[in-house]
């Protein structure tokens, strides 16, 4: 287990596809409390899926949890839902409680391209309740930002979104400037977006909306 710990460390990414058009890169994975900060299901989840970089978020939380996010009228993820705020304020289409609930159970950090449009990548490949939470955070984050830097150069996703501003040096090895906090800007071929962590206190949902909203109008006087 102790070997695995270690190659999840450094090879697990997250949930999704390279290919996706939208990216969410965010600190690490979380854990809720009742987990006890224990790796074990979540190794085993990994380790049953094939270990790749990537994997199909439905999938491996149904491991874990089975049907816990996945499953009809299931509770809003919290990081996800903000997070899914940005991307449907993206759009032009109006949108509900229900419309995030069924995209998280049906289309969110999917790996088939047919159905997901999402990557949500980690710098931290071990899941954490909280960043006070012991974890190898250190020994692997140059390589990882090494094959994050490649995927976006080669797939050239269409929208980056990074958050937590504790991580603002990563970032900034990731792309190259890092554009001003929570101004959408187009670097390379790719709209990028710095933010605060989904996690920042007294950010209203009107908040991630508008950092949808900005990326709109972003796109349309680029």
């Amino acid at each position: 287990m102790a070997d695995t710990e270690q190659e999840m460390a450094e090879r697990f990414y997250g949930f999704g596809s390279w290919s996706s058009p939208y990216w969410f890169i965010g600190p690490e994975q979380g854990q809720s409390k009742n987990e006890n900060d224990k790796l074990g299901p979540r190794i085993r989840a990994w380790e049953s899926l094939g270990k790749p970089e990537l994997v199909d978020l439905k999938k491996y939380h149904d491991l874990i949890s089975p049907g816990l996010w996945t499953r009809e009228g299931a509770p809003l993820q919290k990081t996800w839902r903000k997070l899914m705020l940005v991307l449907f304020s993206s759009k032009p289409d109006l949108f509900d409680k229900e419309d995030l609930r069924e995209y998280q159970r049906s289309k969110l950090g999917r790996t088939c391209e047919e159905i997901g449009e999402t990557c949500l990548i980690e710098l931290s490949g071990l899941p954490a309740n909280s960043s006070r939470t012991v974890r190898d955070r250190k020994s692997f984050v140059d390589r990882r930002i090494s094959r994050i830097v490649a995927a976006l150069e080669t797939h050239k996703p269409k929208v980056v979104v990074m958050y937590g501003k504790g991580e603002v040096r990563h970032f900034g090895q990731i792309v190259k400037p890092l554009p001003e906090l929570d101004k959408a800007t187009v670097v390379g071929q790719t709209l990028v977006l710095f933010t605060k962590h989904t996690n920042a206190r007294k950010l209203t949902d009107e908040h991630w909306c508008n950092l949808g909203r900005s990326l709109t109008e972003a796109m349309q006087s680029a």
